[in-house]
């Protein structure tokens, strides 16, 4: 059996929309995902991983809001300019809920 699932809260740190003529929406975005861990000496180690979603939604979303994202995992094969190839994992999101905005929006969507 093959499992393929993803569940991840992370913010936002880039968001790229395109709107085709039929009107649907594609949305990717970069997720900031904080990681936490004690290193081998002890010392506590911060770090953050990146992530790319790719999701169909016209929803209004904002960098710096804290989401979580269900999806699950794809790989994207492309050619460079130079005529390379490359692939890019990437997480397909059926589900991009907001758990909370920056502190300096909540004004804005109160409104």
């Amino acid at each position: 059996m093959n499992v393929n699932n993803v569940m991840l809260t992370g913010r936002i740190g880039n968001i790229d929309k395109k709107v085709f003529d039929s009107g649907k929406t594609v949305q990717r975005i970069s997720l900031a995902y904080h990681n936490a861990y004690k290193s081998k000496s002890g010392d506590w180690v911060n770090e953050t991983l990146w992530f790319p979603v790719v999701f169909w939604s016209d929803k209004e979303l904002q960098i710096g809001t804290k989401v979580l994202v269900e999806g699950s995992l794809d790989v994207n094969k492309y050619k460079t300019k130079e005529g390379k190839d490359r692939s890019e994992v990437v997480i397909l999101a059926f589900r991009v809920q907001v758990v909370s905005v920056p502190a300096d929006k909540e004004a804005e969507i109160d409104k």
